[in-house]
């Protein structure tokens, strides 16, 4: 005949420390239940919201590349007024994009070359300060330069020219800045430092016509 199980009373599970740890966990857990969905709820929002902030921020960049491409298409064809429309649409609607702030270099030039050099200046100074490495980080940094010899700041346009050179994407491009530092350093009576920048350039070998060409030209105001 089987004998009845033997009950086990709380004092019993004391005296065994496995027992003991599992009624503490399962203690545990009957008092901080209310906690733990709570905080379980709160980690499932939170998956929402996060899914639903990145649909939103996707759907944003798809829309303001549509924009940008638009604006760059006006702008290859010569539709300086359409192309300068978007490129305005999309720092108004989605200035927060790495779109909205790229365009900015694209207003700056525009304003650059119409004359608006405060216009200029304000947008350049927001696109460097996106601080995103591109391909149009040296030329903008070089219009900056050109805006501060117009306001006769030549400390500040000595360090544009300067970012530009360090900004450079190859060397044709590195030198290119190169020779507008030098040209800057000429128009100064800086000859010293200019003839450093210049001559290794004379130097170089297989480089563009243009590019030798323009630096024998500045070579030959060192004479001077």
């Amino acid at each position: 005949m089987l004998k009845p199980r033997k009950k086990i009373t709380r004092k019993e599970i004391k005296k065994d420390p496995v027992l003991e740890r599992v009624a503490n966990t399962y203690s545990f857990i009957q008092d901080k239940q209310k906690i733990l969905v709570q905080i379980g709820i709160g980690i499932a929002i939170g998956f929402i919201l996060f899914n639903i902030w990145n649909n939103h921020a996707q759907k944003k960049d798809e829309e303001s590349s549509y924009i940008f491409t638009k604006a760059l298409v006006a702008w290859q064809t010569g539709d300086v007024d359409n192309a300068q429309f978007h490129f305005e649409s999309l720092v108004d609607e989605f200035g927060d994009t790495d779109n909205g702030k790229i365009v900015r270099y694209w207003l700056g030039l525009i304003s650059y070359n119409t004359g608006d050099s405060e216009s200029s200046a304000e947008y350049l100074k927001q696109f460097v300060k996106f601080g995103k490495t591109d391909i149009l980080l040296p030329n903008a940094y070089r219009l900056l330069a050109n805006l501060s010899i117009n306001n006769e700041d030549n400390e500040k346009a000595h360090t544009y020219f300067k970012k530009a050179i360090k900004y450079s994407m190859g060397e044709i491009e590195e030198m290119n800045h190169k020779l507008n530092l030098a040209e800057f350093y000429l128009i100064q009576e800086r000859v010293e430092e200019a003839k450093a920048l210049i001559l290794p350039i004379l130097d170089t070998k297989d480089i563009s016509s243009s590019l030798k060409t323009r630096a024998e030209e500045l070579s030959g105001k060192l004479e001077l």
